[in-house]
């Protein structure tokens, strides 16, 4: 082997390694000390990846208590009496109920998955479609005044609604009611709905949207996007946080706050800082 060639390869590599950790220090410390300058930087790392900021970026660290929080329970026996006053026909075992062209299936007492045939492919607007899902979930016995409308789209089988929760002003993310309307109203419910129980009393600092900005510009996926907003949010996703593989089969936990991204599209990406 030639010790005087491999030298010198291992010196250029020492050399490009310590470039890339001074240009990743240098960065950092412009985020953390120099807020308006970091967020031009950040803004101009974007560009670079073809990612458009159409939003003011927050220039204060975000900071939120963490709260308790517990996913809402769907007992079989409860969610026919609510639904089909007794009269469905329950498999506990399976978590299925049936009632004529109706059914319903809950995943661990955790998510509820509300379906009725319908071949009405009638076109409804949207606040209609609004006031047809609040209603169909108030008979139901669900709360209505901890969700917000996030998006909808118009699908072959009707306009979906995409409600998340929030708490006190901010979303709860991943929490989700997602229901599909059409002329013949709700003909399906998908529901994952976490609940709070109460506040932690300890303020979390989850630092900067600019740091949580730059995030996104190793990941292909949003190239191309624009950003239409970014806010504080409260952040509780056992299975992406590592804490189980099904997200339905957690009880409790506790939501983080983090920085919650929307892009043009709809989709949105959640930083926190742990």
């Amino acid at each position: 082997m030639d010790w005087s060639k491999a030298k010198t390869i291992l010196i250029f590599v020492l050399i490009v390694a310590n470039i890339i950790l001074g240009t990743i220090i240098y960065r950092n410390d412009k985020i953390a000390n120099e807020p308006d300058e970091s967020i031009e930087f950040v803004e101009e790392y974007l560009a670079e990846k073809d990612i458009r900021v159409n939003t003011e970026i927050p220039r204060a660290n975000g900071v939120l208590n963490s709260l308790y929080v517990r996913f809402e329970v769907m007992l079989p026996r409860d969610i026919n009496s609510r639904f089909f006053d007794d009269d469905g026909f329950v498999d506990v075992s399976r978590g299925r109920i049936e009632y004529g062209d109706e059914s319903i299936n809950i995943i661990n007492d955790r998510r509820l998955l509300y379906e009725r045939y319908s071949d009405n492919y009638d076109v409804v607007e949207v606040e209609e479609a609004k006031t047809i899902a609040v209603n169909f979930l108030r008979d139901r016995a669900f709360r209505t005044d901890d969700m917000i409308l996030t998006s909808h789209k118009e699908t072959e089988d009707g306009i979906e609604l995409i409600y998340s929760k929030i708490h006190d002003g901010v979303m709860v993310e991943k929490s989700f009611t997602n229901v599909l309307v059409n002329g013949d109203g709700v003909v399906r419910l998908d529901r994952l709905w976490i609940e709070v129980t109460k506040d932690s009393n300890i303020p979390i600092d989850i630092g900067s949207a600019s740091k949580a900005l730059f995030s996104l510009i190793d990941d292909d996926n949003y190239s191309g996007k624009s950003i239409d907003k970014i806010e504080i949010c409260y952040y509780f996703d056992p299975e992406e946080q590592d804490y189980v593989e099904d997200i339905t089969k957690t009880i409790r936990g506790r939501a983080i706050p983090a920085w919650r991204i929307v892009f043009d599209d709809g989709e949105s990406a959640i930083i926190d800082n742990y």
